[in-house]
């Protein structure tokens, strides 16, 4: 494979990789954003619980009151769950993102093991050119130091 298509090839792929990895990083940050929502439902929960228990215990929350409050905590509890199954999707989809980003590296590590193998037989290539060139002079200078072509 001629050096310039595999030095494409590997720019492209480093291209893939850096997208992958793009899409890595907004999976997590998703995934973070999730975790944040979660977290805040779980306060915006205790705070309900813990004003629904002071005004319980100062009389001040009558039963349609307290059947609102409940409502209201079976909605956050609702929530959090639907988040907490959206944050597993998440964590799976970071796995898999993952897994893409190592899967382009291995390919990309592939692909540079391949342009140095050539680059290395090139190296060979020249070396062994310059070497024949070079037999072939010193040839060349002994026949005509031995007149061996004026016999022609």
């Amino acid at each position: 494979m001629p050096a310039f298509r595999l030095d494409r090839l590997l720019h492209l792929r480093g291209q893939l990789r850096s997208l992958r990895q793009l899409e890595l990083q907004q999976a997590e940050d998703a995934r973070l954003r999730l975790v944040d929502e979660r977290r805040t439902l779980e306060a915006k929960r205790q705070t309900v619980l813990e004003e629904t228990l002071r005004a319980t215990e100062h009389g001040e929350l009558d039963g349609g009151g307290l059947h609102l409050a409940r409502a209201y905590e079976r909605v956050l509890v609702e929530r959090t769950r639907d988040v907490e199954q959206r944050t597993l999707a998440a964590v799976r989809n970071v796995a898999a993102r993952r897994d893409a980003v190592a899967a382009e590296r291995r390919e990309e590590r592939k692909l540079e093991h391949l342009a140095e193998r050539h680059r290395e037989r090139l190296e060979i290539e020249l070396v062994l050119a310059a070497e024949r060139m070079l037999d072939e002079l010193t040839m060349s200078r002994h026949a005509r130091e031995n007149g061996e072509g004026a016999r022609d």
